[in-house]
């Protein structure tokens, strides 16, 4: 009798005890804030939202796309938008540059000796905070920029023929030669490599010049597909324009599906050190003769001539056109169709015949 009581008692006392620890374990819980069911709620969450985001990536389409970059906007008031164009160099005294990575649309062509010069085009309401070092004109840069209508032009003096071109054409120069309270000189580097510009400073130009700037021009075609390749597809684009310090690299990343630049074999970065990335590339073959002793060059621009687009790892080989000055360069496939581009941040190499564009 004494030992059916004696483990009668056992039992209360580890029930007592199981109850304890719960309570015990509850209790620590509620204050402490023990995260115990975290992993398992989390895992199932970022699933179901992992599905959700890739559902919204394939379904969804821009109903209104900004004329200059393809990229979605909300309202027909955001499609065109004012423009600047800003002349950049790439002498090696000029690395790293600033602004070049905030640009919408970039042309990178030779000048003399073939090194390679940008003009690059940013969409005025953009906030940049310095963008140069800015140079001077050259005449094919002119036909590529009246392609935007009327945007706002800004560099430091030009060839003969492109100051020339650039009265006959009206277009709205910014010269720091004449206008020099828009620009800066930048101390901590030497001249010509120091002269600068600002947001601030092209959008004080703008409200002298609102009147006439114009934007009507008609954009590019441009799809939804951010299908990334996976088979056959081109890793590596390298353009040389002048061995070895003007030899451009573009890099695709599967992961952001972008491609990364680099030059003189380091990747390419703006002063304050963001990499400079792209969303389509465009290589333009052109013809181009020397033309002066001093060694300017003259680029065919309007005309035909072979192009490579390269955008989420594939590469497409088709034609370009370009009718007068004014007119819209455009991108045909084989079939005379017109290429579709990826939106975002597009580059046209433009490669003459002492160019080498090789692919991996």
């Amino acid at each position: 009798m004494k030992k059916k009581e004696s483990q009668d008692v056992s039992k209360y006392v580890y029930a007592l005890a199981s109850v304890v620890c719960v309570a015990t374990i509850v209790i620590a819980v509620s204050i402490f804030d023990i995260p115990i069911f975290d992993n398992f709620y989390d895992s199932t969450d970022q699933q179901d939202e992992g599905v959700t985001k890739d559902e919204t990536k394939e379904t969804t389409q821009c109903t209104l796309r900004r004329t200059l970059d393809g990229i979605c906007v909300q309202s027909k008031q955001d499609q065109q938008v004012p423009l600047v164009a800003v002349m950049i160099e790439n002498h090696v005294e000029a690395r790293p540059q600033s602004g070049l990575v905030d640009a919408s649309v970039v042309y990178e062509a030779p000048v003399e000796a073939n090194y390679s010069r940008f003009m690059a085009l940013f969409p005025i309401e953009n906030d940049v905070a310095k963008v140069g070092p800015v140079r001077s004109s050259r005449p094919y840069y002119l036909d590529w920029l009246q392609e935007y209508e009327k945007p706002l032009y800004m560099h430091v003096g030009g060839s003969p023929d492109a100051l020339d071109n650039i009265v006959a054409a009206n277009i709205l120069s910014i010269n720091e030669m004449k206008k020099g309270w828009f620009f800066w000189r930048d101390t901590a580097q030497y001249a010509p490599h120091n002269t600068y510009t600002s947001s601030q400073l092209w959008k004080a130009v703008y409200d002298d010049y609102s009147q006439k700037v114009t934007n009507t021009f008609v954009g590019w075609k441009f799809d939804d597909d951010q299908e990334a390749c996976t088979q056959d597809c081109i890793h590596q684009i390298d353009i040389t324009f002048l061995a070895p310090n003007y030899t451009a690299t573009w890099v695709y990343n599967p992961e952001s599906n972008e491609y990364e630049r680099k030059q003189g074999k380091q990747f390419h970065t703006d002063l304050d050190g963001r990499l400079i990335v792209a969303d389509t590339i465009i290589v333009q073959h052109v013809l181009s003769r020397v033309v002066d002793t001093v060694g300017r060059q003259e680029i065919d621009t309007i005309g035909s001539g072979q192009v490579e687009i390269y955008k989420n790892g594939f590469k497409i080989i088709g034609t370009w056109k370009k009718e007068s000055q004014s007119g819209r360069t455009n991108w045909y496939d084989a079939q005379g169709n017109l290429i579709s581009l990826k939106a975002g941040k597009i580059w046209i190499e433009v490669v003459n015949q002492r160019g080498l564009v090789t692919t991996e």
